[in-house]
């Protein structure tokens, strides 16, 4: 099952999968958000959510968040919680590259829908503390870079083109799926999981799209069947061999040179 693509040539696209009980004639949709992407892409993400909560559906919405509670945090969780801070920051920043903005900013969410805060001291202490560290630098690699720097907007285009097509091809899914990141996902969509299993109603569940392999499994073990998937265009990227080339000569297209200004 596909839950993030590109078509051809080079849109990217996340999937909103709609499920139904048959024997109960309940449905719940699962929405998988993408972090970075065009305004418009949010905001079709948007209208589907309220149509859907416009027919009666309850909506669940995941939010990551770094809210203080240092008393509880030692300083290694204390290292790796600035780490991960600063990298969704760079992101949020950089997203203009490609013409973007961050999902923090596109994707708000409403006072009736039902917010369920994933708190990033929570995840640490559900991984491999290293890993996340590790990951952590290895992003920011691609994202810091001083100001003034030609070569900085490029590398990241090349690194966000490398990354989203392995994520859509299926490349980066078993190292995310296995050991503590399975472990992690899990903990992630709990709340949506007491959302379906306590509720009766008609639910659409808001998560980030990398959960969204282990939700499906959750709703196939529900005895809930796919009827069908909506696709929504998060942006184009460019090929891998594009972005390379634009690398080598040091530069960006004219649409991502706009964005920055």
């Amino acid at each position: 099952m596909e839950y993030l693509r590109i078509q051809r040539p080079r849109h990217m696209q996340t999937a909103v999968l709609h499920y139904k009980r048959p024997e109960v004639g309940r449905s719940v949709a699962l929405v998988g958000v993408s972090p970075v992407a065009e305004a418009r892409y949010y905001e079709g993400l948007h209208r589907d959510i309220r149509q859907m909560q416009e027919g009666g559906s309850v909506v669940h919405f995941e939010v990551f968040s770094f809210r203080p509670d240092a008393a509880r945090w030692d300083q290694a969780e204390a290292d790796v919680l600035e780490r991960l801070e600063r990298t969704e920051i760079l992101q949020m920043r950089r997203a203009a590259v490609l013409g973007w903005v961050h999902r923090r900013e596109g994707l708000r969410p409403h006072d009736d829908w039902q917010i369920h805060e994933v708190r990033a001291v929570d995840v640490i202490r559900h991984d491999d503390i290293g890993a996340i560290r590790a990951r952590a630098d290895a992003s920011c690699v691609w994202l810091d870079w001083p100001s003034g720097d030609p070569q900085g907007p490029v590398r990241y285009r090349l690194w966000m083109a490398r990354r989203m097509r392995a994520a859509a091809s299926g490349r980066t899914r078993p190292r995310r799926q296995a050991g503590t990141a399975r472990t992690v996902l899990s903990y992630r969509i709990r709340p949506a999981l007491q959302a379906v299993e306590q509720s009766a109603q008609d639910l659409v569940l808001v998560w980030d799209i990398e959960t969204l392999p282990v939700l499906a499994d959750t709703m196939a073990a529900h005895g809930f069947i796919l009827e069908r998937t909506n696709w929504h265009s998060a942006g184009e990227l460019p090929s891998r061999l594009t972005a390379l080339k634009d690398l080598l000569v040091g530069r960006l297209p004219e649409r991502s040179r706009a964005g920055l200004r």
